[in-house]
């Protein structure tokens, strides 16, 4: 046997979640999750059985930060009861919704390397003084199509997905004859997705005026929230599915552009998964 041996995941879970900011709002993320960890071999020459770790890991993870809104702990960030106040003044975002839906983490910011940092302390507790977990995120590495950052609740779904504030980093590609078409996927850069957007169904608002009030219950709770209407696209009497917004998008390629017949839009719910539509 080894006295220490190291073994590593990669991609061993995606994460998809949102962000408070206090410039940009609340955000949509999605991360890939690598793990490494390192101990001493078994008689067997093992560190750790790949797959107990994985499932130690991963139902660790969807049941702490998956699907959460993670905000900072910072003065701009108050908490009055189930309801969240998140930044100030017109800017600002009021989130209602029960405890598990959101994680409040130990930094004044809530990005990639506070969440990094919280998630090792939080493994390493988890899994035990047997293993040293590194943990680490990263984005996806792909290189084309556009990137953008949305949030939405999905009220009829089983799971998580219908935490109403949590989100994807996700990708639209928008190809003509298999081929990719950047003026079109510029045109939604610029004039549909220009900042971090919700997508939301029209029957949830509440209220619509500077600021755009929406709420819904489902079997996880209430979910309430109010948030600037520039970061608000409504869909008319649709859930804010994958599937829906990708035909979402779609028609409004069609009605603003010129129509080419034989393009298609296809738009990731995260960082693997997604839909597809012909223009």
């Amino acid at each position: 046997m080894f006295e220490q041996g190291t073994i590593f995941i990669n991609a061993l879970d995606s994460i998809d979640c949102a962000c408070f900011d206090h410039e940009h709002g609340v955000v949509g993320q999605s991360w890939y999750l690598d793990v490494q960890a390192q101990g001493c071999g078994d008689r067997n020459y093992f560190v750790s059985d790949f797959k107990k770790l994985k499932q130690k890991i991963r139902t660790f993870v969807r049941r702490r930060l998956d699907h959460r809104l993670l905000v900072p702990s910072h003065p701009a960030v108050r908490r009055r009861g189930k309801t969240w106040q998140l930044g100030e003044a017109e800017r600002a975002w009021t989130y209602t919704c029960p405890p598990t839906a959101v994680l409040q983490l130990p930094a004044l910011r809530a990005d990639r390397a506070s969440v990094t940092r919280w998630l090792n302390v939080a493994l390493q507790q988890h899994v035990g003084e047997e293993l040293r977990i590194t943990a680490s995120l990263r984005e996806s590495e792909a290189e084309d199509g556009l990137y953008f950052r949305y949030t939405h609740g999905l009220p009829g779904h089983e799971g998580n997905c219908q935490r109403l504030l949590h989100g994807h980093l996700g990708r639209v590609r928008v190809q003509e004859n298999g081929s990719h078409c950047q003026p079109l996927e510029d045109y939604l850069a610029q004039k549909i997705l220009p900042r971090n957007m919700h997508f939301l169904n029209s029957q949830h608002v509440t209220a619509r005026g500077e600021r755009l009030s929406l709420a819904y219950a489902s079997s996880q709770g209430y979910f309430a929230a109010t948030l600037p209407c520039q970061h608000a696209i409504v869909l008319p009497a649709m859930e804010s599915s994958i599937e829906a917004i990708t035909h979402y998008l779609a028609a409004q390629l069609r009605q603003h552009v010129t129509p080419i017949p034989s393009a298609e839009i296809i738009c990731y719910e995260g960082l693997d998964k997604g839909a597809r539509c012909l223009l």
